[in-house]
């Protein structure tokens, strides 16, 4: 499934706010002012209340870790996947994002979900 074909935008939640500006450029009739009331209602601060840590991934064995990447590596390609496409989305937008440059290098799976964007 090519995810760009079903939604009009893909968000990732560790960057929510470009997530919500490609998404109030994309749909503004009804995205208008999300980033604003994202804020409005306690911005990154109050987002992050709610989010897992990384501390339980910084105690994991590299054995667990390996183990881990392996039985997600479709997931993992997947997410690649959308945070390129999100990043690719608000260059061509104009909008700033803290996402980094991310290559399909070495997944097969993202290499193929991205053929044709």
């Amino acid at each position: 499934m090519n995810a760009d074909l079903v939604y009009s935008v893909v968000g990732v939640a560790s960057d929510l706010k470009t997530s919500l500006r490609v998404t109030e450029k994309v749909l503004p009739r009804f995205f208008r002012g999300a980033e604003e009331t994202y804020q409005r209602l306690g911005g990154e601060k109050e987002f992050r209340k709610n989010v897992s840590s990384n501390e339980t991934a910084a105690k994991l064995s590299a054995e667990a870790r390996t183990e881990l990447e392996r039985r997600l590596e479709a997931e993992i390609d997947f997410f690649q996947f959308v945070k390129k496409n999100l990043r690719e989305k608000a260059r061509r937008l104009g909008i700033p994002t803290r996402i980094a440059d991310v290559s399909c290098a070495g997944s097969l799976l993202c290499r193929l979900l991205t053929e044709g964007n």
